[in-house]
């Protein structure tokens, strides 16, 4: 039985192969993904997926997701519920593995002991390391990382005779990632790769209430070279992605004029 983890920004899944058939390993509530989401709550209880996720808007400064974009940083991340405790980016991938290895104990009646956890094609050593630790945190003996574009193609048909290139276009919940892939001596590598770790659908989520916001009619728009604004702008702010504040600082001298300045990478 082989035991695969997609660590994803957004969600986050597990899945088994017992040499015939891959199959998902649903949660707890009976859905193949997890949000990737983690929660203290006053008792210092941890709360993981859509539980957690669902006080993303009533509970903000207790909850914490989106880190797979500070693996490998030094980062620590706080709760206001429990103040004086703080989680680096790996520690709040062990919970989110842990829960998923919880799920395929309960569903296998066994604990799984290693497993194969998909990363980016952009990171690099720092991430991939930060990853093995998150799951061995979480209890697993033997991690093995495999390139996400890499097990894309392979569930795509790509097969050891396959020849030829292959280009990988991964849009996730928190990054961009492009590759070009070739088969050589029956094994598939990337052979180059771009994207942003800070350009993905939640982006694009933005951009979409940003559209919304200025097709009704409220908001006049420019650009502005550096920064994020998150949206709404009705009543209240707040700090855009990657904690950058220089978009905040534009939209506080030009809301007078009820223009916004947008980022624009």
């Amino acid at each position: 039985m082989f035991i695969g983890i997609d660590l994803g920004t957004t969600n986050s899944s597990l899945a088994v192969f017992d040499g015939e058939a891959v199959s998902v390993v649903p949660n707890g509530a009976g859905e193949n993904l997890t949000p990737s989401v983690v929660r203290l709550d006053p008792r210092g209880n941890v709360i993981v997926g859509r539980r957690a996720r669902a006080a993303l808007e009533s509970d903000p400064a207790s909850t914490r997701s989106e880190w797979k974009r500070l693996m490998g940083t030094a980062e620590l991340l706080s709760f206001g519920a429990a103040p004086g405790r703080a989680l680096s980016p790996q520690e709040l991938s062990a919970h989110v593995i842990g829960s998923l290895l919880g799920d395929a104990r309960d569903a296998l009646g066994f604990g799984p002991r290693a497993a194969v956890i998909s990363t980016p094609a952009l990171f690099e050593v720092p991430q991939n390391h930060a990853t093995v630790e998150a799951g061995k945190r979480a209890g697993l003996e033997e991690v093995v990382l495999i390139q996400e574009p890499v097990a894309s193609a392979i569930a795509a048909g790509w097969r050891g005779d396959s020849a030829g290139t292959w280009m990988v276009f991964d849009l996730g919940g928190g990054t961009l990632d492009v590759s070009l892939l070739e088969t050589k001596d029956g094994r598939l590598r990337v052979i180059d790769h771009a994207g942003d770790n800070f350009l993905g659908g939640k982006d694009i989520d933005q951009a979409l209430r940003v559209a919304r916001t200025i097709k009704a009619g409220t908001v006049s728009v420019n650009c502005y070279s550096e920064g994020d604004i998150s949206t709404p702008f009705g009543g209240y702010k707040e700090s855009g992605f990657g904690g950058r504040d220089k978009g905040l600082e534009a939209l506080d001298q030009y809301t007078e004029q009820k223009t916004i300045w947008i980022a624009v990478r």
